[in-house]
């Protein structure tokens, strides 16, 4: 005995029996029209989940080629909606500033700098670094070792 249903994503009806013992519907027939229906549904639920982002879901879409938004339900349409609309165009300033350009440093003064380091390393010279001073420790402090703990019985 068939029973009309409503499809879940576009809102068709047809027809599913499921105390039927026809092997060949599968079980997501309950909900969904085709496999359109179903594939579309996930993809909608997981990008509303954030499971899945903007990109995945519009390559979905352009994959199985679905360009009709208007015949999709309430929320499957508004989530269509929102995935293939394009982000507004900002306006780009037709003057851009002014930049100035990138100073070179010439590879003599380079090698210059260089030698110098290499130089003040060999005489014995460490490179100048800051000094460390130690930090006192506070007078009459001591540890002691924890005490050991007793079993429960």
């Amino acid at each position: 005995m068939s029973v009309m249903r409503k499809c879940v994503c576009c809102g068709k009806e047809y027809e599913f029996c499921p105390s039927c013992k026809k092997k060949d519907q599968p079980a997501w027939m309950v909900s969904f029209c085709s496999e359109t229906c179903k594939g579309l549904f996930n993809i909608v639920s997981a990008y509303n989940a954030k499971r899945i982002g903007k990109v995945a879901a519009q390559a979905y879409i352009a994959e199985h080629k679905i360009t009709e938004v208007t015949k999709y339900t309430g929320p499957v349409k508004k989530a269509l909606e929102e995935i293939l609309a394009k982000p507004p165009v900002k306006e780009v300033p037709k003057v851009l500033p002014a930049v100035e350009p990138i100073k070179e440093t010439p590879k003599e003064e380079i090698a210059e700098e260089r030698k110098e380091d290499i130089s003040e390393e060999a005489n014995g010279k460490a490179p100048e670094t800051p000094e460390l001073t130690a930090v006192p420790s506070p007078v009459g402090v001591t540890t002691r070792p924890r005490p050991k703990r007793r079993r429960r019985r």
